[in-house]
């Protein structure tokens, strides 16, 4: 049985069903979310949905789903596809040239592009909506993600423009309210969009210690951007994105690490040169007494003392 087939029958079942789980208010919706574990779902209009497999050459990708969440995990996707198959459900609108439009699941229908697969199960939720609503419609089904901090800055900016032209003016609280940041830490977000494009694509990786980096980029000189971003990014390919790694970074592209050649050598306290010889304690008015053992050493270190103390009288008098 196909996944579209098997989709079908629990829809089927789901409406034969309807008056026995009443109670517990299960439609062919809930089944299809529970089938398909996508919380978004909940957001379409079922009355214009259906079920059917498409032609993927006939599905366009959404630029904008790309710009707001991006498709890191794009290399992810496609290794599960090699290793467990193909079982990808998307979502599409049906656009005015008789072609669909992917609004979610569109890295599973590059994969599945990419895999030379010729259709794919897609839940169609009807007409193609305006480029606002599309906006408005995926930050409010992608709200519980957490993406690079790249893509939570575009989504705040774009939530922020969509909000103005509706002609609010708590702009920031409605942020807030939306994705849970304070007004400090929006302004932080809305500074990656403000750095030069090579530093923008760091905050797209993973686990980025934020801040640290977002203060590191801030304090580059100019014309250190894309050498900072070069060297950052070499780096990562053998070891994890720390704030160790970026400090590190930071240091070679401009120019302040040292060498081992360039540090100059601590200089050595006396009492270290001389260390058996100022052990000895100081007796002015008495017999001085020196185990037999050490006597070498302190003659030795005594002499040595001598030419030194000569050095420093000579220094004094220069």
């Amino acid at each position: 049985m196909s996944r579209l087939d098997e989709l079908r029958k629990m829809g089927e079942q789901s409406k034969e069903n309807k008056n026995a789980v009443k109670k517990e208010n299960n439609s062919y919706d809930d089944i299809l979310d529970s089938i398909m574990n996508r919380p978004d779902a909940k957001n379409l209009q079922s009355s214009s949905k259906e079920i059917a497999d498409i032609d993927v050459s006939l599905i366009d990708t959404d630029e904008i789903n790309e710009q707001l969440f991006g498709y890191e995990d794009l290399e992810k996707i496609e290794t599960s596809f090699n290793t467990i198959g193909n079982n990808s459900v998307i979502y599409v609108y049906r656009r005015k040239n008789g072609r669909y439009l992917c609004y979610a699941g569109n890295q599973r229908l590059i994969a599945t592009k990419k895999r030379g697969d010729k259709t794919i199960t897609c839940v169609i939720s009807g007409d193609e909506p305006t480029e606002a609503e599309r906006i408005e419609q995926l930050i409010f089904m992608n709200a519980q993600r957490t993406p690079r901090p790249y893509y939570i800055a575009k989504q705040l900016s774009e939530y922020e423009k969509l909000l103005r032209r509706k002609g609010k003016t708590n702009v920031t609280e409605l942020i807030e309210e939306k994705f849970g940041y304070k007004k400090a830490m929006q302004k932080r977000y809305q500074q990656i969009l403000k750095l030069d494009n090579s530093l923008q694509e760091l905050f797209k990786k993973e686990n980025v210690p934020f801040s640290f980096l977002l203060e590191k980029c801030s304090k580059l000189p100019t014309g250190k951007e894309d050498e900072f971003a070069y060297v950052l990014s070499s780096m990562m390919e053998s070891e994890e994105l720390t704030t160790d790694l970026i400090t590190r970074a930071y240091a070679i592209a401009t120019g302040k690490e040292k060498s081992n050649k360039e540090e100059k050598p601590k200089p050595v306290k006396t009492s270290q040169v001389f260390k058996e010889l100022v052990s000895i304690p100081y007796t002015p008015d008495t017999v001085i007494t020196i185990p037999d053992e050490k006597k070498d050493v302190i003659v030795k270190q005594a002499t040595e003392m001598q030419s030194y103390l000569q050095k420093i009288i000579d220094s004094c008098k220069a």
